[in-house]
Formats: C-alpha cells, structure tokens, sequence
C-alpha cells in the first residue's frame, strides 16, 4: 500500500471503530450514555478530521499496527490540558510518532541467536533477555498482523509491512525460521519455506528443568497462514532475505570448551537471522 491507500486504510479503521463504540453505547443506561458523551463528541472529532489528514506512509502503517488507534489517540488527548480542537492533528501525528521511535528502539535491538548459557558464559545475558523478549512481542505482533489482515480469504501484504515495520526484517525472519524448524512437521508450510528456513542456523536454547525455551516464540496460528506471510515477507524483501552463512569458527566455538571470545555478531553475520 502507498501512503493514500494506508490513511484511507487508518480512516475506514478509525470509523469502524467508532461505529462499534457507538453501537455499544446505544445499549447503555442513559446515566453511562450521558458519562460517555464526551468520549464520543470527541472520537467523532478525531475520526472527521482523520479523513482530510495525510499522514506519511509510515505513520499511518505505525497507527494501522494498532488494535484501537482512535482510542489510543483519544486516550492521549484526553489525558492532555488542552479542549481545542485544533490540535488534534498535532496529536494524531504525535501518537504516530511516538509509536515510529519504539519501533526504531525495537529494531535497532540486534537479534541474539545464541542460547542463555552461551550469554551468561560470555556476559551476554542483558542482550540475551532483551532479544527474547523482543522475540516473544514479535511473534504476538505476526499473529496479530495475520488476524488483522486476513479477509476474504486473502492475507494483505500490509500483515508483514506492519511487523519488520515494528521489529525489523531480522527479527521477524528469525521468528519464522524458528517457527518453522519446530513445525517442520506440518504438510501446510511449504518445502521451499522449509528449505529456507535450514539455511539459517537455529541453536538450541533449553532451561534447567531441559524445556525448550524457543517454543515461547513460535508463531501460534494456522500454518497455511504463516506459510503465506513468509512467502509475502520473501516476496516483497527478496533482496534482503537471503541468510548468509555463519562463519565456521563461531561453530566451532560453540562446539568446544567455550574460550573467552564472546560468540557476538558482527555486521556481516547479520544476515544469518533472516
């Protein structure tokens, strides 16, 4: 989608959201009608002005990514001191905003591909905890992404375009590679996915009790769909998709006594998350 499709995307949203507000409402008592007036005086506001607002393409994507945007921004409005309505285009783009710098925080978070006990040996474990959590929020944002953009029997490509959008085009591929290399079982991801995903190394991660730890983030919905949403993901960053090996002297290390050279990623290892 180019940046007119995503607004009027954001606006159709926007209104739904308002619709299924104001259907809610109208089967209220009238004492939480009149105490709900406000909120919906305003969220009617938002959403008018919402049709002549032009945002850039990333952020009406950064919104779009949202489950309830007009409440999001009407949260942050009404949180502020300020009754005109003038300034709720200043707030829109700065909800949008505000969503673009977490975005830029998450993905400037490298991906540790490594287990706990290689972190903790090689004093990794704050990198180790962030990028496993990160993993865990984007694996939830893929099958959020999926349930948003699937209608008609049809995923839009916008489902990807919103996740890399949020965590980066390693994080998500590496979520999938892992989602992938646990469900090889399953007939519904395809053998060139499955390929694919082979080429990328994924080590194991287990905890005291010899649970596997990469389970938490392994994409929970039906195959067929994350089968298609990595075909998109493939698609549309085909130039930037394909893993490079990693080097065999981090192999190596990984299979001996450990040494204190810590097992980080260089810059050209990167690719080796995708």
């Amino acid at each position: 989608m180019d940046a007119i499709e995503l607004n009027a995307a954001l606006y159709a949203k926007m209104e739904e959201e308002l619709t299924d507000f104001a259907n809610w409402l109208l089967k209220q008592p009238p004492e939480v009608i009149l105490n709900h007036a406000i909120e919906y005086a305003t969220k009617f506001d938002i959403v008018s002005i919402m049709e002549t607002t032009d945002l850039s393409e990333e952020k009406a994507r950064a919104l779009l990514s949202l489950e309830e945007p007009l409440d999001a921004i009407y949260k942050d409005y009404g949180e502020s001191s300020s009754n005109s309505l003038d300034v709720l285009v200043s707030f829109i783009e700065d909800k949008a905003d505000e969503l673009l710098s977490a975005n830029q925080a998450n993905a400037a978070v490298q991906v540790y591909p490594y287990s706990g006990e290689v972190a903790e040996r090689e004093g990794d474990l704050e990198w180790y905890r962030q990028s496993h959590k990160l993993n865990i929020a984007c694996k939830n944002e893929i099958e959020g992404a999926i349930a948003r953009n699937y209608e008609n029997n049809t995923l839009s490509d916008e489902a990807v375009h919103q996740v890399v959008a949020q965590f980066g085009l390693p994080r998500t591929a590496f979520v999938l590679v892992n989602t992938i290399r646990e469900k090889d079982w399953d007939g519904r991801i395809s053998h060139d996915n499955k390929a694919w995903a082979k080429r990328v190394p994924v080590y194991p991660d287990v905890d005291a009790f010899g649970q596997n730890k990469r389970l938490k983030y392994v994409v929970d919905c039906n195959a067929g769909l994350t089968d298609i949403f990595v075909n998109i993901l493939r698609r549309e960053y085909r130039q930037q998709e394909q893993p490079q090996q990693v080097k065999p002297s981090v192999r190596d290390k990984l299979k001996v006594q450990p040494k204190r050279n810590s097992p980080k990623i260089s810059a050209n290892s990167k690719g080796q998350e995708r």
